[in-house]
């Protein structure tokens, strides 16, 4: 496993942001002012505007690629992304009054492109980083570009060589940005384990009955399983399927929007399930994916009493084992099993 994190930032509105990031403030979710018409992370306005997202473990190297638009510079140098060692920072991006960017490792400048961003336009950018003490490498890519390209650089600014945490920032003193397509990657593994370039992340919902329709309904007044779970965003306890434990194990499986992309490889899946109990006790489920007539179960999770998205990735079709495929996002169907 390599692929740890996306976001679409078209699943979720501002009020939902906690179900998947760990802390943030100030923010905006702004619907149509993504790199594709979709939505976006808006982080500016007056005050201070940050978004963290603490991942499920520490990484030595990290790779991390996102779109990006600057809305305005500021006249000083102003830092906007961030790789965290618990809470203190490892090293971060930084927009500077030119357009220029540079890597910071606390207040000390590792390196600055000779290139420049315009406001106004978007780049994907890629940032890898090797946390040492002194055998450190960084290296920031923008459109498939090497903008910088550093080795033996004092990296590490902690006791640990190691990063668990990513954060965005923004606000009035500092520049006023949109982030859309994000992706945080490791180097371990066979896959996804270097840059991999620009990708869109797409969100996919219901849009049919599968073939498991096993779970209840609410408010049930004539819908089918799907209609209760395809909403954006999430209408949480307004409409949902819900299941009491009887016969166990049970699921549902749904038909589900294709990708707009046409063409090109697919580096993963992410499976998010909105999901809680509403009793004392374990609730186990688990996500399903059914390709080639069988139905192919994932991890286990146990559910909390506050809706919160289980988050699991998926590097490979489960039917073939193989990369997944744009005509395998497309065929199909996802759901959801209680099995305890």
């Amino acid at each position: 496993m390599t692929l740890l994190f996306m976001d679409s930032f078209d699943h979720y509105d501002i009020g939902d942001i906690l179900k998947k990031w760990t802390s943030g403030y100030g923010i905006t979710i702004s619907a149509g002012n993504g790199r594709n018409g979709t939505d976006a992370l808006f982080l500016g306005g007056s005050g201070g505007r940050e978004v963290l997202k603490t991942l499920s473990s520490s990484h030595t190297t990290l790779i991390v690629g996102f779109a990006v638009k600057f809305a305005a510079f500021t006249p000083f140098s102003s830092t906007f992304f961030y790789l965290i060692d618990m809470a203190t920072e490892q090293v971060s991006l930084d927009i500077n009054a030119d357009g220029t960017i540079s890597v910071k490792r606390g207040g000390a400048v590792l390196a600055t492109s000779s290139e420049s961003f315009q406001i106004d336009a978007w780049y994907f950018l890629e940032f890898k980083v090797l946390i040492n003490n002194g055998a450190g490498t960084i290296d920031l890519r923008v459109n498939e570009i090497s903008w910088i390209s550093e080795v033996a650089q004092d990296t590490q600014q902690t006791a640990n060589n190691s990063v668990n945490v990513i954060k965005f920032r923004g606000g009035t003193s500092v520049v006023s940005s949109y982030i859309d397509d994000l992706y945080v990657m490791n180097n371990s593994g066979a896959v996804n384990n270097d840059f991999i370039g620009d990708y869109r992340v797409e969100a996919l919902l219901p849009n049919g009955a599968g073939n498991a329709a096993q779970w209840d309904r609410f408010p049930d007044t004539g819908e089918v399983n799907y209609e209760d779970v395809d909403e954006n965003p999430a209408d949480d306890d307004t409409t949902y399927t819900h299941q009491d434990g009887a016969g166990l194990p049970q699921l549902d499986t749904h038909l589900m929007d294709n990708l707009v992309t046409t063409a090109g490889l697919v580096a993963g899946v992410q499976t998010l399930l909105d999901a809680r109990k509403d009793d004392a006790g374990a609730v186990t489920c688990q996500p399903v994916f059914r390709q080639g007539g069988a139905d192919h179960v994932q991890s286990n999770f146990n559910l909390g009493d506050n809706y919160l998205y289980h988050q699991e990735i998926v590097e490979s079709d489960p039917d073939t084992a193989a990369p997944w495929t744009i005509a395998g996002i497309n065929s199909v169907e996802f759901g959801y099993r209680r099995s305890a």
